[in-house]
C-alpha cells in the first residue's frame, strides 16, 4: 500500500474527538473552546530552584496568541546570540495565555536590560516576569506538569450529566490520546504533519524543526490508533498478560505517576514507534500489517522507539458554573494533552479551527 494512502487512514485519528471514549462516554452536552486566549490558560510546574549564579540567565515568561518557538527567537535576537542558545522545558499553545520558562545562555556576559524587551523588540503579547541565574540550561521535558485553567463558552445540553462526567474523570482519568495540536493545520487540501511525513519519507530534506514534527506527528498517529482499539476493548487502563508495563524506562514514570490520586496497580504502555524498541505487545504487531510503510520508514529514519502510558490521570480536577460557561481547573502530566480531557467529557467545538 502506497505510504500516501497509509497516511490518509490515520487522519481518522488525528482528533480525540473522532476516537473511543472511555467508561460512560462523553456527556450530551456540547460548548465553544477558545473563543478568546484567556479562555486556554496554562502554567507550566516545575520544582527546580535557581542557584542564583551561573551563566544562564532563566526567564519566567507569559505570552498570549503567540507561540513559544517564536518567542524563543525573539529572546535570542534581543540577547544577541544564537537560536541554539535558547532552550525551554515544553511546547506550549500558541491561542492561548501561558506562562513558562526559557533559558539564555550568556557566558561570561551579563543580563541585557529585560524590562526592555518588549519595547525594543516591538512585540506583542509577551512579558518577562521574572528573571534569575542558573549554573545549567534548561532541556526539553524539564518540567513535573502542567495546570490548565480552561474556560468552555456557552455549554447547552445535560449540565448534570457532564457533572457526573466530570466526577467519573476524576476519579478514573482518560486515555492519553495525543491531541491535534501535534499534527499541524489539516484541510481539505493538506494533511498538515502527516503529510510533512510523507515528503520526508520520500527522500525529502527538511529542517530540523520540520523533521521533527514530522516524525512526531506519525508516531503520535500510530499510538492513537492503538490505543483507540484498546479504548474500545476496554482495556485502556488494564495491563493484560502481553503488555509491557510503565516503568522508569519510559520517561519519568515517578513524575508522571507524583500527582495521581488512584493509580493502576500496572499501567499499560503503548509504542512510539521507532527501531531498537524492544518487545511489542499484540495490537502493536497487528499495525505493521495495517500500516507497513509507514512503519518501515520510520525505522529506516532511524527513530529511537519509546514507550507511553495508555492511561492519562487528570490531576487536581475542579470546575465551576458561571452561568452558561464551565470553567475547569485540572494538572497533568508532561507531554499530556488537555484536548484529550476535553473530548472525554463532551463534545468541544475548537473556535481557532
Amino acid at each position: 500500500m502506497p505510504i500516501n494512502d497509509e497516511l490518509r487512514q490515520l487522519l481518522d485519528v488525528v482528533s480525540p474527538q473522532n476516537l473511543a471514549t472511555a467508561g460512560s462516554g462523553r456527556a450530551a452536552a456540547s460548548a465553544l473552546f477558545r473563543q478568546q486566549p484567556a479562555d486556554f490558560c496554562v502554567t507550566e510546574l516545575s520544582d527546580r530552584e535557581c542557584s542564583g549564579s551561573g551563566e544562564h540567565a532563566y526567564l519566567w515568561v507569559r505570552k498570549t496568541g503567540q507561540n513559544t518557538a517564536w518567542v524563543a527567537k525573539q529572546l535570542a535576537a534581543f540577547a544577541d546570540v544564537g537560536s541554539q542558545a535558547v532552550s525551554y522545558a515544553g511546547l506550549k499553545d500558541r491561542h492561548a495565555v501561558t506562562e513558562q520558562w526559557f533559558s539564555v545562555w550568556l557566558p561570561g556576559r551579563g543580563d541585557p536590560d529585560w524590562s526592555a524587551f518588549a519595547s525594543d523588540m516591538d512585540v506583542a503579547g509577551v512579558e518577562i516576569l521574572e528573571v534569575h541565574r542558573h549554573s545549567s540550561k534548561l532541556r526539553r521535558g524539564d518540567l513535573t506538569g502542567n495546570r490548565f485553567v480552561i474556560t468552555l463558552r456557552e455549554a447547552a445540553g445535560d449540565h448534570a450529566a457532564l457533572d457526573d462526567r466530570l466526577a467519573e474523570v476524576a476519579e478514573t482519568g482518560v486515555p492519553n490520546y495525543f491531541g491535534e495540536q501535534r499534527f499541524g493545520m489539516i484541510t481539505e487540501e493538506s494533511g498538515g504533519n502527516l503529510e510533512l511525513f510523507g515528503r520526508l519519507a520520500d527522500g525529502a530534506r527538511l529542517s530540523r524543526n520540520k523533521k521533527g514534527f514530522a516524525l512526531s506527528a506519525a508516531r503520535s498517529a500510530l499510538f492513537n490508533w492503538f490505543l483507540n482499539q484498546r479504548v474500545k476493548e476496554q482495556s485502556w487502563n488494564v495491563c493484560l498478560d502481553d503488555d509491557v508495563p510503565l516503568s522508569g524506562r519510559d520517561g519519568d514514570a515517578e513524575v508522571w505517576l507524583a500527582g495521581a490520586e488512584e493509580v493502576p496497580a500496572a499501567i499499560p504502555t503503548g509504542a512510539l514507534w521507532g527501531e531498537g524498541g524492544g518487545r511489542l505487545v499484540p495490537g502493536e504487531e497487528a499495525l505493521i500489517g495495517r500500516f507497513p510503510e509507514v512503519t518501515a520508514a520510520l525505522e529506516k529514519l532511524k527513530v529511537k522507539q519509546h514507550r507511553r502510558s495508555l492511561w492519562l490521570p487528570v490531576n487536581s480536577l475542579n470546575y465551576e458554573w458561571q452561568g452558561a460557561d464551565l470553567v475547569l481547573t485540572f494538572e497533568l502530566p508532561p507531554g499530556a494533552f488537555a484536548t484529550a480531557v476535553l473530548a472525554a467529557l463532551l463534545e468541544c467545538h475548537d473556535t481557532t479551527a
